[in-house]
């Protein structure tokens, strides 16, 4: 894999992102491998494991914390709350809307 190079496409993408109002990586120097870049809306590592991808998983997973949050049937933004459906009843009953009854349930 040319890391080098995939890291020059994220740096490219950055300009894009910054220009969406988006954060970088926050350098365009190639960091040491193991180093993580995560704390933008673009992230890159490199580890020194071989052709797998088992070592990057922590970092990844970190990284997509910043944008998955756990919710308990809504989400956390008031203008996209959707209703968690309990079952297939429940969905049919909202997408005829329709108030169903219990029984119906």
């Amino acid at each position: 894999m040319d890391a080098k190079g995939v890291f020059l496409g994220a740096v490219g993408a950055g300009l894009v992102y910054k220009l969406l109002g988006k954060q970088d990586l926050g350098t365009t120097e190639l960091p040491p491998m193991e180093t993580a870049l995560v704390a933008g809306d673009i992230a890159w590592r490199q580890h020194s494991g071989g052709h797998t991808n088992g070592p990057n998983w922590p970092t990844f997973l970190e990284f997509a914390s910043h944008y998955l949050k756990a919710t308990q049937g809504k989400t956390t933004n008031e203008k996209t709350r959707r209703r968690v459906y309990s079952s297939a009843a429940d969905a049919r009953c909202a997408s005829t809307r329709s108030t169903c009854s219990a029984a119906e349930r």
